[in-house]
Formats: structure tokens, C-alpha cells, sequence
């Protein structure tokens, strides 16, 4: 799912979907000038403040909750406090 976040919320290279009228692309935010700098590609290209950057974020946060548990349980089981699946 992706969320609409404003110019001032952006998060050097960070992931964000930009709409620029009829088109859709997804890049990496560098930083703000008098337009806004991203990466897509490996080529440099500056959008208008005013465009559409949306940010992702994840519609099951509850796997991280579960990944740690099976982690805590394997861990007691086998006897390794660092495993990590």
C-alpha cells in the first residue's frame, strides 16, 4: 500500500512512487533543490515539488512480530542466541 506523503516528509535514499501527470515511476529521493532529485535507473532526473510522491508501507506489520517469535523459539530449542531465520 502506499501512502501520499508531502515534499517535506521525504527521507534521503529512501523509495518513493512519484506521479508526474500521465506517468508513474518509482525512485530513489536524493535531495531538494529548487526541484526535487531522484535516481531511477542509474539516471538523474528532477520532478516539481508539486508532483505526487507516495511512500510504501506494509499491510502486514505482524510478520515482524511473528518472524521474532519463531526466532525466540528456535533459539531455546537449538541453544544459539544469535540464530536469525
Amino acid at each position: 500500500m502506499f501512502v501520499k506523503v508531502g515534499v517535506d516528509q521525504l527521507v534521503l535514499d529512501t523509495k518513493y512512487k512519484i506521479e508526474t501527470g500521465k506517468y508513474t515511476w518509482i525512485g530513489y529521493y536524493k535531495e531538494t533543490r529548487d526541484s526535487v532529485v531522484f535516481v531511477y535507473g542509474g539516471t538523474i532526473y528532477e520532478v516539481l515539488p508539486f508532483r505526487s510522491f507516495y511512500k510504501f508501507v506494509s499491510d502486514n506489520p505482524q510478520w515482524k512480530m511473528e518472524r521474532r517469535s519463531v526466532n525466540m523459539i528456535v533459539r531455546k530449542c537449538i541453544g544459539d542466541d544469535h540464530f536469525e531465520w
